[in-house]
């Protein structure tokens, strides 16, 4: 099974340590969540919604990708959730494929 992101073209590189690239972009819970931030040009982030960064670090065992999905006000409940449950997971970056 692969998992599939939408990952926008444009890359941030950065050459002073192992992170290749970077890249963030809105996740929400619904898809009219997500359809009001794209229509606002990301203007309004609803409750519901997220960033989502996406950065590339070059290791020994070739790029892996980190998915950091951490809220920047999470409040009380979402701090709770953000304790019990991981924002950040790995992946090998090769299994990122654009649909």
């Amino acid at each position: 099974m692969r998992l599939r992101v939408v990952i926008p073209l444009a890359l941030t590189v950065s050459a002073t340590s192992p992170a290749l690239a970077q890249v963030s972009f809105p996740a929400c819970e619904s898809q009219q969540e997500l359809e009001q931030v794209i229509q606002s040009q990301s203007e309004l982030m609803p409750e519901g919604c997220r960033r989502i960064t996406i950065t590339a670090v070059d290791t020994p065992a070739g790029e892996l990708c980190v998915l950091d999905f951490e809220q920047e006000d999470p409040g009380v409940v979402g701090a709770i959730t953000e304790a019990a449950v991981p924002t950040q997971w790995w992946i090998a970056c090769a299994d990122l494929e654009r649909p």
